[in-house]
Order: structure tokens, then sequence, then C-alpha cells
């Protein structure tokens, strides 16, 4: 058997617009782990953040964002714990480390502006995405 993990970023809701229309899609990643592989993952994966991450904040999920922007997040719960610099310096280990694994990737983009542009009634972005990554997934 296979597990999926999903996580989504991005803007769901076709009917509100973001900002500014170069942001406006949804994505939806998936990481693909054999079961009998999942336990060993996750034990290398706490391994890793203990030996590389302040204890503090090793705990905490890691979100690639907030360590790649850390000068410019206001909430981080990574602010004051580490530097910028170290923030970066952990995002390379962490894609170094993710890169080792025995896992695969899937990604299903949905750009927004196009979706409403060729639907007068788009379906929900998280909807269409979702659907797709299963599809994918099968």
């Amino acid at each position: 058997m296979y597990l999926l993990f999903l996580d989504e970023s991005g803007y769901s809701n076709p009917l509100k617009p973001a900002k500014y229309p170069e942001s406006d899609f949804l994505v939806i990643g998936g990481v693909i782990v054999k079961e009998n592989y999942y336990k060993k993952c996750i034990e290398e994966f706490t391994t890793f953040k203990q030996v590389n991450f302040p204890i503090n904040i090793s705990e905490i999920p890691i979100h690639a964002v907030e360590l790649n922007q850390l000068e410019f997040s206001s909430n981080s719960k990574y602010k004051g714990s580490i530097t910028p610099q170290k923030a970066k310096e952990l995002l390379r280990l962490t894609y170094e480390f993710i890169g080792n694994l025995n896992l695969e990737a899937i990604a299903v983009l949905v750009d927004n502006v196009c979706l409403r542009n060729q639907y007068a009634k788009p379906t929900n972005p998280y909807l269409l995405a979702y659907e797709i990554m299963i599809e994918k997934f099968q």
C-alpha cells in the first residue's frame, strides 16, 4: 500500500481573485510513501530536525517560505531563534535531506485566471486540483 500526503498553497476561491494575477493560482503537492517505509522515513526526519534545528524550533513544522524569507516575516515562529542566513542554510539542508529519501512527488497547479476566463461558473480550484491529484495518484 502507498500513502499520499498533501499540502496546498495559493488561492482556492475562483470568485475572489488574488491581488496580482501572476499569483492567482492554487498548487496541491503530494508526497507518495510506501507504507513499509513510512516509519523509517519519520524516524530519519525526526533525527534530522533534532540534529540540525535549534531545540526550541525542532518540533514545529518546516515552512520553506518562512525559512527562505525570515527577514521579511513578522510573525514567524523561527524569528528570534535563528538568523536569516541560518534559516536559508536549514532550508538547503532540508531540501538535500528530502532529496535523498525514497519518495515520489506529484503536483497539480491550477491557474485561476485561466479558469475564470474559460468557464462562466468555474469549479472550485481546490476540488479540481484534488480530483486531478487523486487521479494521478491512482
